[in-house]
């Protein structure tokens, strides 16, 4: 059984592997792509962020990129 460490260490590599390059999203994306609830998709933002796989848009606090 996985913990959720490693479900979001895997939801980040989906994003980073399939999700949208030089364009913003926001978290109802992150569910769609990961086939994960609001909750997960939270989480995963938060430790994108933390550890800098994600950036946010700078003119939007609920839009996010990866980081490049």
């Amino acid at each position: 059984m996985k913990t959720p460490d490693q479900y979001i260490a895997r939801n980040i590599e989906k994003i980073k592997a399939e999700g949208k390059r030089d364009c913003f999203f926001g978290t109802s994306y992150i569910q769609r792509l990961c086939r994960i609830g609001y909750n997960q998709a939270c989480r995963t933002i938060d430790q994108g962020l933390k550890d800098g796989t994600l950036e946010r848009n700078p003119d939007c606090e609920w839009e996010y990129s990866i980081a490049t």
